[in-house]
């Protein structure tokens, strides 16, 4: 009796270990096994393994590489602009205040609509000359920019809707965290005459490091696999100015070629990079002695 006492843990975890092993480890390890191959599904009886050829060609292949740098663009703006907006707003609301209870609960709306549903309200916003958006510049005598047919504006446009959607995470989980510094350090500080840019950058700022760290960690996860927006709001284009990696690889395995082992070793060298971008990150931010 005590030895099954003993393996009980084991037990009841074991049916959520099994999910784990099938929706994560199972496909990454299919994946794996197929970006070595030259898995087409029109011809999928004629499947051989490559080994690194579906690689090399990828690394070598100009339009992956400009949807890496249109990612790379992306993934840098709309991360600083919701982790500095965010901290922005938790230092704004840092004390409470009447109604704010309301004003958090209005601006946790946008990331609770699924993205697919924002990228469908904001292609409407942006619908040329019948948007809102368009209707209101309209109004002061200001001609439709065509948002996301314009190949300047496409991809800003994306950046919008991502930063107005993300904004509000990061806002909440930094606004908790300023709530739950200790408040002795701040205290003598005020008593020490310290300004308040003296406050923020000698106080705030060193105690919110990590959770700003988790912030940006988590938003660069998403950010940098992108593909709900450009494949609602833009389609990749105009021309290729909105082919995010994600969407590339869409392209490549789903929608025109259908070359799967190609697609899957693509999306390896995005896994790749972003595991290279979060030990950088950690161990910049948190590894470093001090």
């Amino acid at each position: 009796m005590g030895g099954l006492k003993s393996y009980s843990p084991y037990i009841l975890l074991s049916p959520t270990i099994v999910l784990l092993l099938m929706i994560g480890i199972f496909p990454l390890t299919y994946s794996l096994y197929y970006s070595f191959t030259d898995l087409n599904l029109f011809y999928v009886e004629r499947t051989h393994f490559i080994g690194l050829d579906n690689f090399l060609d990828l690394l070598t292949d100009k339009y992956f590489r400009y949807s890496f740098l249109v990612t790379i663009e992306f993934t840098v703006v709309v991360v600083s602009a919701e982790v500095l907006l965010g901290l922005g707003l938790a230092l704004f609301f840092k004390e409470e205040i009447k109604g704010e209870n309301v004003i958090r609960t209005i601006m946790m709306v946008p990331i609770m609509i699924a993205p697919i549903a924002a990228g469908y309200l904001w292609k409407h916003l942006f619908w040329p000359n019948q948007g809102i958006i368009d209707i209101i510049l309209w109004q002061f005598g200001i001609p439709s920019p065509r948002w996301t047919a314009n190949p300047t504006l496409a991809l800003p446009s994306l950046m919008i809707v991502d930063i107005w959607q993300w904004t509000p995470f990061a806002f909440l989980i930094l606004l908790s965290g300023l709530r739950a510094l200790p408040q002795e350090p701040f205290e003598a500080a005020s008593i020490d005459g310290a300004g308040r840019w003296s406050v923020f950058r000698y106080l705030t700022l060193p105690l919110m490091k990590k959770l700003i760290l988790v912030v940006i960690l988590f938003r660069l996860i998403d950010a940098i696999r992108v593909f709900d927006l450009p494949y609602i709001l833009t389609s990749g284009g105009p021309g290729y100015e909105t082919y995010t990696t994600s969407y590339f690889l869409y392209i490549l395995g789903l929608k025109e070629t259908f070359n799967v082992g190609r697609a899957a070793a693509g999306s390896w060298i995005l896994n790749i990079i972003i595991m290279i971008l979060v030990m950088t990150l950690l161990r910049v931010f948190v590894m470093r002695k001090k």
